[in-house]
């Protein structure tokens, strides 16, 4: 049994991932707080106890009366399940819902009921009906996580018992239950391309050749992503926001360039160049900072006020944020978290340098997100849940209790309707198998395309022809089924006459007396020369090379 102070340590965000319906109840599920460290196959997931009672083949409740010992005490004892392998099926889909990216790594084993510390149990009804029965234990204590516990009333006779089993359907069991938690605040922030694209960081360096930025100017630039985050999250405290999207925008960026190696060319390239060089900065520090007479400390001047737009003078001018005096090492230090490198030199404080971060704004492409958590963890706490029972909302066996067989079918339901969404119904595509093959595709929806009448009740198609592709090619138009063209085109065969000009008509086109034309009986004139000949016909192929497929037809 467990003891108060072993606690069963279950780190779970502070607000559920979302509900499952078991059982025509919701249960809720969380996830653990270390998912997101894991691999999502090692993640885990858990849900609400069911607290349903156990139900025999006829939907009955499984309530059982028997004597005890010999001085006619009897019991009825019947069963309440915290968790049963179809729940925890149903829960697992459920997660996977929710989690679509991950599902196919998420482990069904993965999902667990709550494990609970303690239950309670009370019957009201009990004992205002029946003050001579008692509930024999109303306290459960669990050392492992529990599946289910038995309530077992205990009456002084036979009669009592046997009404009991009847009248204990009408009755409410009222629970409580606990289990140890850490109090965990977990906020999930992200933001993409959109959102920066209309930050002024955005804005300003788009476009523009600028290479290198400070830090702290980076800061300024962030202003408008971190408001729009602010106002579409909830975020715990927001201030720390601002520095969880510097840090992920500087890991980016992270090629970090000293000035002191800069030329004029890389200066030109530097977003506020006129305010970064180090004489600026030499300059705005000796008037923020007044070395310490006789002593190896620097004094915060109250009444500075910058001329520069360094976001670094801001930052460190905000109330609260500076102390009165700093040491030499100390101010050094201050000065060094902003990427600033000085000297001191007597009174007066040195900039030898400032480290920037080189940039490119064309990084962020249309893909590009990034994600911020924030994770707050107070002290282990007990926490209790508190609902009931109604014994005479006797739900059916395969409602509570659903076979293989039907997730089996809610799941192919759900992933024909994702391959519609894909694949409409009507769609054709090209199949390179067997006609045998083909024509085993007709029980999943597809049919050859070759004229055949459709045979499936379950199809829109059905007693409709599919088109005839046989020895065609599909082309595009405003309607469906048009049919044209051919696989060659014919040329008839001719009959060719060809002659001499002037020879046949009776009139001698040529004037030459010499010519004539050799006869059998000699020489004439005036005779036609003519000749003939057949061209016969041909086919000229038409089609382009090709590969054959055997087209099919979604029709449902």
């Amino acid at each position: 049994m467990a003891k108060q102070n072993e606690l069963i340590d279950i780190v779970v965000t502070s607000s559920e991932l979302g509900a499952f319906e078991y059982g025509n109840k919701m249960y809720k599920f969380w996830e653990l707080l270390n998912n997101v460290k894991k691999n999502p196959r090692e993640w885990q997931f858990r849900y609400n106890p069911l607290f349903i009672p156990e139900v025999k083949e006829d939907y009955q409740i499984a309530i059982e009366s028997k004597p005890i010992g010999k001085n006619g005490t009897w019991r009825t004892a019947f069963t309440i399940y915290l968790d049963t392998p179809d729940a925890r099926r149903t829960a697992y889909m459920t997660v996977c819902r929710y989690k679509d990216k991950e599902a196919s790594l998420i482990q069904p084993t993965s999902v667990f009921v709550l494990p609970i510390h303690e239950v309670k149990i009370d019957i009201p009804d009990l004992k205002y009906l029946y003050p001579s029965a008692r509930i024999l234990d109303n306290l459960f204590n669990f050392d492992s996580s529990a599946d289910e516990f038995t309530i077992v009333i205990e009456s002084p006779n036979e009669e009592t018992a046997l009404t009991l089993e009847k009248d204990i359907l009408q009755m409410t069991i009222e629970y409580s239950f606990n289990f140890y938690v850490r109090d965990i605040q977990q906020n999930w922030v992200k933001f993409s391309i959109k959102t920066l694209k209309e930050s002024k960081l955005f804005i300003e360096l788009s476009g523009q050749a600028v290479k290198y930025i400070h830090r702290d100017d980076l800061r300024k630039l962030l202003e408008k992503v971190t408001n729009q985050v602010d106002f579409n999250a909830i975020i715990e405290k927001p201030e720390d926001f601002e520095e969880k999207l510097l840090d992920k925008l500087l890991a980016r960026w992270n090629a970090v360039e000293s000035s002191s190696s800069f030329d004029e060319i890389k200066w030109q390239s530097t977003y506020n160049k006129d305010d970064l060089k180090p004489d600026v900065i030499t300059k705005e520090l000796n008037e923020m900072f007044s070395k310490v007479e006789n002593e190896e400390n620097w004094k915060y001047n109250t009444s500075f006020s910058s001329e520069t737009k360094v976001g670094l003078f801001d930052w460190l001018s905000a109330e609260g944020n500076i102390q009165g005096v700093y040491t030499n090492e100390g101010l050094k230090k201050l000065l060094n978290e902003h990427n600033v490198k000085v000297e001191f030199e007597g009174t007066k404080i040195v900039v030898k340098s400032i480290e920037l971060n080189q940039i490119n704004i064309s990084d962020f492409n249309e893909e590009t997100d990034i994600l911020s958590v924030k994770t707050y963890m107070g002290p282990n706490e007990n926490m209790e849940l508190k609902g009931f029972i109604e014994l005479n909302r006797i739900v059916p066996l395969q409602t509570l209790y659903p076979d293989l067989s039907f997730q089996v079918s809610r799941i192919r339901n759900q992933i024909s309707e994702i391959l519609n969404d894909i694949v409409p119904v009507g769609s054709i595509l090209p199949f390179f198998g067997t006609l045998e093959q083909a024509e085993q595709l007709k029980s999943k929806g597809w049919w050859i395309c070759d004229g055949r009448i459709i045979d499936d009740p379950q199809s829109i198609r059905n007693n409709s022809p599919a088109p005839d592709l046989k020895n065609k090619f599909l082309m595009g138009d405003s309607t469906h089924n048009k049919l044209g063209g051919a696989m060659s085109h014919s040329v008839s065969g001719v009959v060719v006459t060809s002659y001499t000009n002037g020879w046949h008509e009776t009139v001698r086109s040529h004037t030459d007396p010499s010519l004539v034309v050799h006869g059998p009986n000699g020489w004439v004139t005036g005779a036609p020369i003519r000749s003939s000949g057949i061209i016969p016909s041909f086919d000229i192929p038409i089609v382009p090379p090709y590969c054959t497929v055997i087209y099919i037809l979604k029709t449902r």
